[in-house]
């Protein structure tokens, strides 16, 4: 449901509750400075004046108690803070929303939303990958959930460079065990890698640092198959170099 049509309900909720109230102004007021209020900040978000839009709607939130306007009026106050790249706040807003409204009608394009602010959170593959785990949840909540939408192609993009940052941590804890001759855990991590995440967009050198784990956990056959592989297969001449003098010092 468009903002413009919740702000035709609201409209028509304030017009009824004049009538109501038998032209009394009193209980007309708080309706009206309701309204005003919404209106400001609009005018605000507009001008990209996000700290005070949020303040404006706020104050709708809290001294109007009608559904329809609280319910748009914390919808915009998230909004707001995406706008002003507040993700944290933004995030903390949206997945209240949710948590308040299930199977609001704007569910979907409030979870892309969110998913799309964890997404903005997330950090380089040395460091800690739960925002990316969020967005990744998040992604693929919305996949399940709402298939065939018009965005569905941005949406699998997301969620394969999600998983891509988490293969990335794979092979950088991976690396780490190799340096340091931890050779077992090493090979765990990466064949966990090689099944879970199979598009990994650096899966040969994922497969080249596999097939040194395998060699150095006294699986050389394994080691030697993979190398065969992946010489025949890489493209990346560095790397393809890097394949073929670990097989001849090696004698794979």
């Amino acid at each position: 449901m468009s903002y413009l049509r919740y702000l035709g309900l609201v409209i028509l909720i304030s017009v009824f509750v004049s009538a109501c109230a038998g032209g009394k102004n009193v209980e007309q007021e708080p309706v009206n400075e309701a309204l005003v209020r919404f209106k400001q900040g609009e005018e605000a978000y507009e001008k990209e004046n996000y700290t005070r839009a949020i303040e404006h709607w706020q104050a709708v939130r809290d001294m109007y108690h009608s559904t329809e306007m609280t319910t748009l009026a914390e919808r915009k106050i998230a909004d707001a803070h995406y706008a002003a790249g507040q993700t944290i706040e933004a995030i903390a807003e949206y997945e209240n929303f949710l948590k308040q409204h299930p199977g609001h009608p704007q569910t979907r394009e409030i979870l892309v939303r969110l998913g799309k602010a964890h997404f903005s959170e997330m950090r380089s593959a040395d460091r800690d990958q739960t925002a990316t785990r969020n967005a990744l949840a998040t992604f693929e909540q919305v996949q399940r959930n709402y298939p065939d939408a018009e965005d569905e192609e941005e949406i699998a993009e997301l969620i394969r460079q999600c998983k891509d940052r988490l293969a990335e941590k794979e092979l950088y804890i991976a690396g780490f065990y190799m340096k340091n001759e931890r050779y077992e855990p090493a090979r765990s991590r990466l064949e966990h890698l090689r099944q879970k995440y199979p598009e990994f967009s650096h899966m040969p050198k994922a497969e080249f640092l596999l097939a040194q784990a395998y060699y150095f956990t006294d699986a050389k056959e394994e080691s030697k198959a993979l190398l065969r592989d992946l010489e025949g297969k890489v493209q990346d001449e560095d790397l393809r170099e890097d394949v073929q003098d670990f097989r001849q010092d090696y004698n794979l």
